[in-house]
Order: C-alpha cells, then structure tokens, then sequence
C-alpha cells in the first residue's frame, strides 16, 4: 500500500532499531529535495515532484529498511554464509556485453578462479559466469537506483550503472603514468551491455573507508592531518603540464573527446570544445533551457578571466576520499615533542588523537580536466550545505587549490540560476 512501510508485516510506525533508522534516512533524503526547492524559489509549484515521489518513495524507502533489516541480521547471525541478498541479482552481467577496454589479468583470474566447469553446455562465456558468481556474494560498497559499487574481491571492485562516463579513464591513465602521490585506482577493465547505456567498470578496490562517513567523528588534529595529505596530492596534480588535446581549440575540459562538464542537480556537458576562458564563461552562463534575462547578464559580468589553467579532479568532498585509521604507534601520553608541536602548528590545540587517518585513494574522477584553478575550490564546496555531516570542510580544503570567495560567491548566484 502506498504510503504504509512494512518490514515482514511490520507498519512503519512500529518500525525500531536499523528500520527506523533507515526510514528515517530516507525521510530526510525526500524533506531535504523538497526544502532546496521551495527554498530556490518559495512559490514553486511542487505537483510534478509529488507525482514523482509518490510513484519512488514507496519502493524507495522498503529497499532502504529492507538492506538494513538484512544488514542487521547477517551480523547477528552466527554463521554469515547464508544466501545471497537477492538485489545482487539486478547487477549480474548479461552474455550479450561488449569489450570496451579489454579485462585485465586479475579480472580474468578472479573469474577463473570460481568459474564452473569447462564442459558446462550454457552459451555463457566462463569469464562471465565467473564474474557473476563473484557479484552474487560481493559486498555492496555503494548502491542508489540502478547504479552500484561492488566489492567482488579484497582487491577488485566494480562499478555498474546507466551513463557510467569511461570517456575519463584515458585522462587518468595520463595521470597515473607521471608517477605523482596522486592516488587513483587502476582501470581493470570496462564492459558494455549490447545495445544500451549499461556499463560494468572494473578497477582496483581502494582499502579503506570513505572521509565522509567517518569526519563528523575525527577530531581537528584529524581534520588538519588530512589536509596536510591533501597539500602534497594537490600540489603534484597541479604541477602536471599542460596535455594539449589532438582536436583543434579542445583546451578546457576532459575526457575523450575533450569537453567541459559542469555539474549541479545534474551533469551539463559542453556540445563543442572550448579553448579559452571567455567561452567557458559562457558555457556556465548559458542554459538553453532558461529565457536570457538581464540578471544572468549581471551575473555574467561578474565573471573574470584570466585564471591559470590546472589539471582538477572537480569533486573533491569526503566522499570521494577513501581512508584507514589506524592507532598511532605511541598512545597520546606519550606522543614525543616532535607530534605535540606539529599539533600545535595545524590546530593550535594539543589535541592529538590516538588514531591516525591515511588516506588511501581518491575516487570518482569522471569529471576531472583542465579548468581553471578556482574550479576545484568551487567544486569541492558543491554539495556542502548547512547542518550536513561536512559542513566544515570548507576549514580543511588543501591550501594548494587557494581560497577563491569572489568566484564562489558568483557561482552560488549562477547555481541558483541554473536550477
């Protein structure tokens, strides 16, 4: 029944423990779209959206209760062997897949290793089967809708989705081979469902947890020692020389072929290459969708040009930042002169935790490419907004991508305009 929430026939208003709190994720999923939009423009008419929500919610919100109903009785349960969660079955790879880039050899051993016999009759070719008895016991990483991340082995993960770009991964490969700090994860592999959008990314599985689910908890000398990570990361991506692109006036942007991506609610993708600042500018600017009006002109001429140009990876939040934490060699007692002073430089306090952040990969550079150098400021603070989780990184943004108020102040103004 629309509306009533039920976990093995439980209504929702008797929903507890990891139910409850997963319905409530969900609630606040839904109340935070809605506040954006009234807050964006108060007398907007909210009728499409509710249609919307009332046909996603519901299948929504029982997924959400349903995994961690699930979640909660695998680690109560003694033995964990039991069947596979059946929403695996939706990322199995279809036999009719074509090779975008070819599978590596770990890819291929991973598959062989747990592939049926050879004198099996199905049509099937073995790497897949074998690929898909992985997936069937993997450990789902991440999943919204029809895209996931998958853990199909301690080392490999793969990623699966709709309009997945991969039209990057040349752009990172060029970075991987300057031998920098910059920690990206190895491509293994992309495959293509025959006939649509569906892609299957194989890469190397980054050890770790995401920055974000973890940074409300980390203490300044925490925050501050991530930063410090963060400085020496940014500095080498930026000292990359310029790759000039084998299209005449592809300067700005990434990807193959090159072109400029410009994400909010959603991704925005340039339709011709763009080789100077002025034509980025406009890019941003325009939107064919909105009527030209003198404020986006205002807007519009607030709008400077020349900034350097930059290698960027365009997202940079917590999310995208994988991390371990492990205990520092000594306790806090008797952390030695060297690391109390050190603390003293990043936070001015003596806080040193007994537990030390490493980071360990930054993920999702499918927007990454030549911008201009305020664009990772502007980008990392995207989707940072008021009483979420990260709303101080802003404190903690590597001081080699600089500080940039006036362009972030007319980008806010060109955010709400694009919407």
């Amino acid at each position: 029944m629309v509306g009533q929430a039920c976990v093995r026939g439980t209504p929702s208003n008797k929903l507890t423990g990891a139910a409850a709190e997963a319905a409530a994720k969900v609630n606040k999923l839904l109340l935070h779209e809605f506040t954006v939009r009234v807050n964006n423009n108060p007398s907007t008419d909210l009728e499409e959206l509710i249609q919307f929500k009332l046909k996603t919610y519901p299948p929504l919100r029982q997924l959400f209760v349903d995994s961690a109903v699930e979640a909660e009785s695998t680690k109560n349960t003694e033995s964990p062997s039991g069947p596979p969660p059946a929403v695996r079955e939706e990322f199995l790879i279809p036999s009719d897949v074509v090779v975008i880039h070819p599978l590596s050899m770990d890819v291929t051993r991973a598959a062989q290793s747990v592939s049926t016999c050879a004198n099996d009759s199905s049509k099937i070719p073995s790497t897949i089967r074998g690929l898909n008895d992985l997936i069937l016991h993997s450990d789902i990483l991440w999943h919204f809708g029809s895209t996931a991340v998958l853990g199909i082995t301690p080392n490999l993960a793969m990623k699966l989705g709709n309009y997945i770009d991969v039209d990057h991964l040349a752009m990172v490969e060029d970075i991987k081979r300057q031998n920098l700090r910059v920690p990206i994860p190895d491509t293994h592999g992309v495959l293509q469902q025959t006939g649509t959008t569906r892609n299957f990314v194989f890469m190397s599985r980054v050890p770790g947890q995401p920055l974000g689910s973890i940074w409300k908890t980390l203490s300044p000398y925490q925050k501050a020692s991530v930063r410090e990570q963060l400085n020496a990361i940014f500095s080498d991506l930026r000292s990359l020389p310029f790759t000039p692109s084998d299209e005449p006036g592809a300067v700005y942007g990434g990807g193959t072929p090159r072109r400029c991506k410009d994400t909010r609610r959603e991704t925005r993708v340039a339709d011709t290459p763009i080789s100077n600042e002025t034509e980025f500018n406009h890019f941003l600017s325009f939107n064919p969708r909105r009527t030209e009006t003198s404020h986006i002109v205002m807007i519009r001429s607030y709008m400077t040009t020349g900034h350097r140009l930059v290698m960027t990876h365009a997202d940079l939040h917590p999310r995208n930042i994988m991390v371990t934490v492990t205990p520092h060699s000594s306790s806090p007692n008797e952390v030695d002169g060297q690391c109390l002073q050190t603390s003293k430089a990043l936070t001015g306090t003596d806080d040193v935790s007994s537990e030390r952040i490493t980071i360990t990969g930054i993920i999702d550079w499918e927007t990454c490419g030549w911008y201009p150098e305020y664009w990772e400021y502007l980008k990392a603070l995207n989707t940072i907004f008021p009483g979420c989780d990260c709303e101080d990184w802003w404190e903690y943004l590597p001081t080699t991508i600089g500080v940039w108020p006036k362009e972030h102040a007319v980008d806010l103004m060109l955010d709400k305009w694009c919407r």
